[in-house]
């Protein structure tokens, strides 16, 4: 929605907050804005609350419990332990490998981000792949097969 840099500036931060507020319904803003309060108060970056906008909905989520992120063009899927339907967001996944980098995600594929606290198994051959907790078999690419001694020196 908006960005800002750091040191943060109290007024740029009020701006922000501002635009926000004029932008969505109340309910929504205060939604965004207790992520941002929890994210900054929270110095665990495992920790950390994402805002999802939908066309319908905004979810608030803990970034512990994204299991994966697929991409399909612009669009993102993100996949939940707690739920079985998936949660579509109008970004791309190269945004949210950005925002997720810090939170132990890794981009093992073009069209896979993975957060690497939910690998069941990490499957070398015959084609390098990797199980998640939910079931599914993500593909590892051969230019991201370095993601795998990654994931063997983080478990």
């Amino acid at each position: 929605f908006d960005y800002l840099l750091k040191p943060i500036d109290a007024n740029d931060l009020v701006e922000a907050v501002e635009k926000l507020s004029k932008s969505f319904n109340q309910q929504e803003a205060k939604n965004m804005f207790d992520a941002l309060l929890s994210n900054t108060a929270n110095p665990n970056p495992s920790n950390k609350k994402l805002v999802l906008k939908t066309l319908n909905e905004i979810h608030v989520v803990d970034t512990s419990q994204i299991i994966r992120c697929e991409s399909h063009n612009n669009i993102t899927e993100f996949f939940f332990c707690n739920t079985a339907t998936p949660v579509r967001v109008s970004r791309t996944l190269k945004e949210f490998e950005d925002i997720l980098s810090d939170c132990n995600f890794v981009r093992c594929h073009q069209s896979h981000l993975i957060n690497i606290k939910h690998i069941v198994r990490v499957i070398k051959h015959p084609s390098p792949s990797i199980k998640m907790s939910d079931e599914c078999i993500i593909p590892v690419s051969i230019r991201k097969k370095e993601i795998l001694k990654l994931i063997d020196s983080k478990a």
